[in-house]
């Protein structure tokens, strides 16, 4: 798959700690922009709260970039 990336924003969760959030287009015909978040190293998925501020993180960055 070819993508670009249109959006890439580290967002500090813990200290220095974080997620970096991406936002991929896909090149193919649709275009469509895909989401992905990345933990930096000592924070899991597991680690409380780092969900919910990953998704509110996300969500910011959406409506920033109104991309969907």
């Amino acid at each position: 798959m070819s993508a670009t990336i249109a959006v890439e924003k580290f967002v500090a969760l813990e200290g220095s700690r974080g997620v970096v959030i991406t936002a991929r287009t896909d090149l193919a015909a649709d275009g469509a922009i895909t989401w992905h978040a990345t933990l930096t190293r000592g924070l899991t998925w597991q680690t409380d709260d780092v969900r919910a501020a990953v998704d509110q993180a996300m969500a910011e960055l959406r409506r920033e970039y109104d991309l969907s």
